[in-house]
Order: structure tokens, then sequence, then C-alpha cells
């Protein structure tokens, strides 16, 4: 599958001009990886899913369609529709649409993640558009990364979760320092809606 994968990734490339980025898939980011792992952990953990998984910035489906839940759970926003149709080929258990944060409305969520997407991304509007999907939706946890180590490479924003979601959620998760790109480290952070 994997060899698989990477046939299909570079065809896609080509064929509907991608970014070369997309080239690497799951096996080959730690972040998604590890990700999917946490996720999977907190499934199981919690036997049964309220809501559906959703992921902005989804891309290829790194992370959203190795998440073990249902199609009708699980859904990958992003921007790009031919990176939204290719993500439907590579994950067809998993839901896409193109689409971002104001796409999540009036929706009762289990997970919303947002991985390695916020720190190309105003903070501000961040705020502002995360905000309103946590007040028109109910949203149990909350995915982010945080990175650190940032100065020196193209990442133009950290971005804290506290800062981003208030006090309505709280750090119930953090992973191990992750290497990210040029230098930069990372940390997935799971937020759980303080009740």
């Amino acid at each position: 599958m994997k060899r698989q994968n990477r046939f299909l990734r570079k065809l896609f490339i080509k064929l509907f001009r991608l970014d070369e980025w997309h080239y690497s898939g799951h096996r080959d980011k730690e972040y998604a990886q590890y990700t999917v792992k946490i996720i999977n952990n907190l499934i199981e953990r919690d036997k049964k899913i309220s809501g559906h998984i959703i992921e902005i910035g989804c891309g290829l489906g790194d992370i959203i369609g190795y998440i073990k839940a249902g199609r009708n759970k699980k859904m990958g926003l992003d921007l790009e529709q031919k990176v939204v149709y290719a993500a439907g080929i590579l994950h067809p258990d998993t839901q896409f649409r193109k689409g971002s944060f104001g796409n999540v409305r009036n929706q009762e969520v289990y997970c919303l993640i947002m991985i390695n997407l916020l720190h190309f991304i105003d903070p501000d509007y961040t705020k502002r558009e995360i905000k309103k999907i946590l007040e028109n939706n109910k949203v149990e946890y909350v995915v982010l990364d945080e990175l650190r180590g940032t100065e020196k490479t193209s990442y133009r924003y950290e971005c804290h979760g506290d800062e981003i979601l208030g006090e309505q959620y709280i750090a119930c998760y953090q992973s191990k320092r992750i290497n990210a790109a040029q230098g930069a480290n990372r940390h997935i952070i799971i937020y759980k809606k303080v009740n």
C-alpha cells in the first residue's frame, strides 16, 4: 500500500499540478503519525464518538484518512478542490469537501483537528474564525500543534492553543517534542472542553 500510495501521490502531483510537498505521506510525517495515534487512543478510550471528527486543512488526508472511525464520522476540509478530489481517491473511507473554518456550522464535533495549518494564518483571523466555530458548534476536543524555534523558518506564526481557545478549553495531553521543518520543533496538544 505504501508503494501504491507514493505512486498515486506522484501521479496526482503531475496530473492535478499539486504542490510538491504533497508527495510525502502519512508514513513520512512523524507529526501525522503521532496525531493519528493519540486521536485513535482517545476514540478507543471513550468507546463512543458523539459527533464528527473534522480536520481543517486536511491536504491529502494524512491525518483524517487514518483515523479509526466510520466514513460518516470523518470529514476533511481543504481549500483546493483538486486536493479534495485526490484525497477522496486515496482515502475512500473518509468524506472530503472543499472548505475551511466557515464550513463547520451547527454540528456536534467530537474532535476538531487543525495541524500544520495555523502557522501560516494571521493569529487575529485564526482567533475570530475558531471563536465562531466554538460558538456555533458543540466541540468536545480540539487538536492543535504548537511550534517553537520558528525564528529562522518559513513558519510565520507559532500559535498557542491557550491564547486561541481561551478558558473554554484546557490542555489534557501534550506530545513529546517532534521535529518540524527547518529546525523548528512541535508538540501536538489535545484540548478538552471545560464543562
